[in-house]
């Protein structure tokens, strides 16, 4: 699977170097193993830069458009807004977005950072920042590793495949 520290560690990095502190995080239902891997790693790089964790800014959702809009929406009805946000996957980015419009709030004021890379990420608007998922790699590592376990060559290997952020209109730098 993607090396979802090293994602995290590369979003926050990136949200950082831009000049944004007040980082939200809009992640999937915390049963799913994934979700829970992306807000511990979350959780870790924002230690990492000492960033402060606001629990307002953290939303669970379901990885689909409706719950990135829900959560920016309750986002903006709190006393603060985080500047940055990173979402668990695109179509949340993109509700996020919807929201962040709707609301009549300029987006540039915004930085909004999906997963996945899905082809609808470089055709909304803003284009889509997103972290990128290498999944023929992931695909042909499953594949191999899933031999090996049969053929009795190996046990239990996990192989984690980085993840590349792909910088597009929708992270921008704090303004000032």
């Amino acid at each position: 699977m993607t090396d979802n520290d090293e994602m995290l560690a590369k979003v926050i990095e990136h949200f950082y170097l831009e000049g944004h502190r007040d980082i939200g995080f809009i992640g999937g239902q915390k049963p799913s193993t994934i979700a829970r891997l992306r807000l511990d790693a979350f959780h870790s790089a924002m230690r990492s830069y000492q960033l402060h964790v606001n629990e307002d800014w953290i939303y669970e959702g379901d990885f689909f458009e409706q719950s990135g809009y829900e959560a920016m929406r309750s986002f903006l009805q709190q006393e603060s807004v985080p500047s940055a946000i990173f979402t668990a996957s695109d179509l949340m980015a993109i509700g996020a977005l919807r929201a962040l419009k709707e609301a009549q709030l300029p987006l540039h004021s915004y930085s909004i950072i999906g997963c996945d890379d899905i082809d609808a990420a470089q055709y909304v608007d803003p284009p889509l920042t997103t972290v990128r998922q290498n999944k023929e790699k992931i695909g042909q590592l499953a594949s191999r590793l899933l031999k090996d376990l049969i053929d009795e060559n190996m046990h239990g290997v996990e192989r984690l495949v980085e993840p590349e952020l792909v910088i597009r209109a929708s992270s921008n730098p704090v303004e000032g």
